[in-house]
């Protein structure tokens, strides 16, 4: 073979065989890829640039090779998308090349923070792979999968494919290369393991991971597999061994010159100096090295937790001034400009430390228990609550805003992507960094003016108290709720007041009232939904957490007109309108005031709600788009579409009409828009939340990319949320986020699987208060839910035999909800049973976003 460095040579090897180039060319890359050699993938495309006329297969080999530079920062990660996508269309592919195109896709993706479309690729790679016994290759990509399992935080899926790939890696006991993947493997299973609590079985793994890395003299490795055991013992409180393992991977670092990874040990072993309460003068040497190297690498993950902590130093020394000051610098660094144009991969790494800022920040600032600094906390909950936004939304491509010059938009990404590779250059120029961040500012600031909705998605500028409370309408009440740490704060806001609450509910007695689905996952709240049996039993959850939630804020709750909520985590989750007081047999719910009924509008944050919903101009369309498709799930959809047109007027499109296309196409040309349809709020891929129509799916990506609205409503009906579990919350902001940024106001979604005549009779009603009393949405769905809750048995079967329904399954219908409402039979039924009143009906719909009137 000839040297690497010859690039006439390599031609001429490449020559010696042209049926056979691209095999010799798959091994050249090889090599250059196992050393990481980026610079020989370079002098290999040169080298076959001359040989690609009329060589299809090596032309495909050399696309490959120059999306595989991506990884080594060589090629933009979009352009290496565009590059392997190509590949992955072409049916001349060998499967060979298909399975490594889709692999290295996946990683990319996965740089990018797109790990659905990441886990999608792994899922094509492993079945060419599976298909062709290929057991690397197999375990290669489980491994991948492992990885992205665990920045997603699905643990249990984690340790599945981890496991999955050691059975097949060790099928091979002398080969290094299958061993070394064997042992990364056995530390993907561990610290999945660790995350899931199962101390002993993560202990276990790393020790056998170390014992392979070991026997192949692999000290990159043994450094991130010494600090796994260490946070293992620290787990168990074996502090020695913790402290032991923490400079055995010192050492390694040092000695591997892996300088970012040895902040983050230097760092904890402070911490561990810190919770044996060491005094500060041994814990200090320990932060302030880690700092330096932090600084140095970049790793501003490490920045931020070094702040933290000596917040919490200053804190137990009953310095609360200090601890704030601290604090505060762990905010700025994760505002940092510098800290936002990061590889993918470390702003996911930055996540914890991100949260655990801000909730540091509000919990202190609340503990100072004084006007201005409520004011502060309140800012810094929304500037979470938009941070978790970007996150969230990191790398997805947005639809360019109309009002933006598209050079502007060209030159912000340049910018962006010059001051990237300049923060990854040790030797680089401040002056140049500097001019080019304040050139970026600049030019943000600029773009905002014209768009700040646009902006949003990419910088957190949220509102401050005093610009909120301006734009509160009078008798409107703004009830934001924020976590911090195991407590739960909430901010009730007026035109004139601001006071904060400290609930009577802690986190994990939050978690409780939701029903456990399996380990480690949440379902819906107890007693909500359907048993398996199909029956409905008291919702006591929902006075329980009135009184928990509501109560404490005191009457002026009650007194609002209008209550705007923003909840935080898995508050989310919870039906504020559907809490209730009881008095004797009577029950109040949250959404009844007095003899009226309360308009309540959900929010992702008070920015979104007081900013970006209200610049939306009214909507210049009238009638409503409903598309209504079945599928194999449902049977009431279409006809749903079909009767809310026939109230809004407009164009219905159902059965096979139903089309993602017809949205995109049409959507544009209605005031209203309207999905009766099958659809998944999905909490591990947030982006991946998708509604089921004719032509596919439209998942949140799609709609932030490519659909354009002008409507005052978008409706999500009769979608079953679909989840196993629950984590954040992101996956309910993302849907609606996505259509309010397409051109609306406001979005009404359900929350759980909803029984379809239920709803399609509370869609009617919704509709007929909206078009013929020109209701809000907010008003128009209080009424609605209210006339569902109300409807007696007498009004529902009358309306059912004004139907066109078949009298036998209008009695099945009869008789099913009657069983479900514990009359166990119509027979007997007096006429003013109330077959609806359970919140399963009626309560699972919310809206988040409203336009009020000026």
């Amino acid at each position: 073979m000839p040297p690497p460095s010859d690039i006439p040579a390599v031609r001429e090897y490449l020559q010696q065989a042209p049926q056979n180039a691209h095999q010799r060319f798959e091994a050249l890359l090889d090599a250059a890829l196992q050393a990481s050699d980026a610079a020989e993938i370079l002098r290999l495309l040169e080298a076959a640039q001359p040989l690609l006329p009329n060589n299809l297969y090596l032309e495909q080999w050399c696309i490959f090779a120059r999306a595989c530079l991506a990884i080594y920062g060589q090629l933009e990660l979009d352009d290496a998308i565009v590059n392997l996508e190509s590949l992955r269309n072409q049916t001349s592919l060998a499967p060979n090349l298909l399975a490594r195109a889709l692999n290295v896709l996946g990683i990319v993706y996965e740089l990018k923070e797109q790990w659905d479309r990441a886990l999608h690729c792994y899922d094509e790679c492993r079945e060419i792979y599976r298909a062709a016994q290929d057991d690397f290759g197999l375990g290669r990509v489980l491994l991948n999968q492992a990885i992205v399992y665990v920045k997603a935080q699905d643990y249990a899926a984690a340790a599945d494919c981890a496991w999955q790939s050691i059975e097949l890696f060790e099928r091979n006991q002398v080969d290094a290369k299958w061993q070394l993947r064997l042992g990364k493997a056995w530390n993907q299973y561990g610290i999945a393991q660790m995350d899931l609590g199962r101390l002993e079985q993560a202990q276990a793994a790393f020790e056998r991971c170390l014992a392979i890395l070991a026997r192949w003299d692999e000290r990159w490795g043994q450094g991130y597999v010494y600090q796994n055991l260490a946070e293992v013992h620290q787990k168990l409180g074996q502090v020695t061994q913790a402290k032991a393992y923490f400079l055995r991977a010192r050492d390694a670092l040092q000695e591997t010159g892996n300088t970012r990874q040895l902040a983050d040990v230097i760092y904890r072993l402070g911490a561990l100096e810190m919770q044996n309460a060491a005094p500060l003068e041994a814990v200090q040497p320990f932060f302030d090295e880690a700092l330096r190297l932090a600084r140095a690498a970049d790793n501003y993950e490490i920045v931020t937790h070094i702040f933290l902590s000596r917040a919490e130093w200053q804190e137990r020394q009953g310095d609360p001034s200090a601890a704030l000051e601290e604090t505060r610098r762990a905010v700025e660094t994760v505002e940092l400009l510098r800290a936002n144009i990061v590889l993918p991969d470390d702003r996911a790494r930055m996540t914890a430390s991100r949260v655990q800022a801000y909730e540091q920040m509000v919990r202190r600032l609340c503990s100072l228990d004084t006007a201005s600094n409520y004011a502060q906390a309140f800012y810094y909950a929304e500037l979470s609550k938009s941070r978790t936004l970007i996150e969230l939304l990191a790398g997805r491509p947005l639809r360019p805003p109309q009002r933006v010059p598209l050079e502007w938009l060209e030159k912000e990404a340049q910018l962006r992507q010059s001051l990237h590779q300049l923060y990854q250059d040790a030797n680089a120029p401040h002056e140049q960094i500097a001019s080019l961040e304040v050139e970026l500012d600049q030019l943000r600031e600029r773009i905002r003016l014209q768009d700040a909705e646009f902006v949003s998605f990419q910088t957190a500028n949220p509102l401050t108290l005093d610009e909120v409370q301006a734009r509160l309408p009078e008798d409107t009440v703004l009830l934001e709720y924020f976590t911090t740490g195991k407590d739960i704060l909430a901010f009730v806001v007026t035109p004139r007041q601001l006071a904060v609450k400290r609930l009577p509910l802690q986190v994990q007695e939050l978690q409780s009232a939701f029903r456990r689905v399996g380990d480690q996952k949440l379902g819906p709240l107890h007693n909500l939904t359907r048993s398996e049996g199909g029956n409905l039993r008291p919702p006591w959850i929902l006075h329980n957490l009135y009184q928990r939630l509501v109560e404490p804020l005191g009457p002026i709750i009650q007194l609002a007109q209008t209550l705007c909520i923003v909840p935080h985590g898995l508050l989310h989750y919870v039906p504020f309108h559907a809490l209730c007081a009881k008095t004797g047999e009577r029950t109040y719910y949250l959404v009844e005031r007095g003899t009226e009924l309360q308009r309540i509008v959900y929010a992702p944050s008070a920015t979104i709600l007081l900013d970006y919903c209200q610049h939306k101009p009214a909507s210049r369309h009238t009638g409503c788009l409903a598309l209504g498709y079945n599928g194999n799930l449902l049977a009431q959809a279409e006809m749903e579409a079909t009767q809310v047109v026939q109230i809004t007027g407009g164009k219905s499109r159902v059965g096979p009409e139903a089309t993602r296309q017809a949205l995109l196409a049409e959507g544009a040309n209605y005031g209203y828009i309207h999905l009766s349809c099958h659809g998944w709020f999905n909490a591990t891929w947030p982006l991946l939340s998708s509604l089921n129509l004719a032509d596919g799916t439209l998942d949140v990506a799609d709609v932030l990319r490519e659909l354009r609205l002008d409507a005052t409503l978008v409706c999500l009906s009769a979608c079953e949320t679909g989840r196993s579990h629950i984590m954040r919350g992101d996956e309910l902001i993302g849907l609606a986020r996505a259509f309010l940024y397409a051109g609306t106001s406001s979005v009404l979604v359900s929350q759980w699987v909803v029984g379809e005549l239920s709803t399609r009779l509370l869609m009617e009603s919704f509709y007929r208060e909206l078009i013929e009393h020109h209701l809000t949405p907010s008003e128009a769905i209080s009424r609605a839910q209210g006339f569902i809750r109300n409807l007696t048995y007498d009004e529902l079967r009358q309306m059912l035999l004004a139907s066109s329904a078949p009298a036998a399954e209008i009695e099945r219908q009869l008789q099913y909800l009657a069983t479900a409402a514990g009359y166990g039979s119509t027979k007997g039924l007096r006429g003013d049973e109330r077959l609806f009143a359970h919140p399963y009906y009626w309560a699972p719909f919310f809206l988040i976003g409203e336009r009020f009137a000026a």
